[in-house]
């Protein structure tokens, strides 16, 4: 059985005292689709790519 690697939590952000860390902008493509270009490394942005390129061929099928 292969093994299942073990998600660690995420390193704390460093935020001011009193301030929330900001939250991911599900609202706003753009700017979600600039944050993940700029803070993913290469590597796992392209892994991440696919997911949703394959997600809207799918759904495209069904709603034909």
């Amino acid at each position: 059985m292969p093994s299942v690697p073990v998600r660690t939590a995420a390193p704390a952000v460093a935020v001011g005292v009193g301030e929330q860390p900001k939250r991911f902008p599900y609202e706003d493509g753009t700017y979600a689709a600039q944050h993940l270009i700029h803070e993913m490394s290469p590597e796992e942005f392209n892994k991440m790519l696919g997911l949703p390129i394959k997600h809207r061929g799918s759904q495209a099928v069904h709603t034909g």
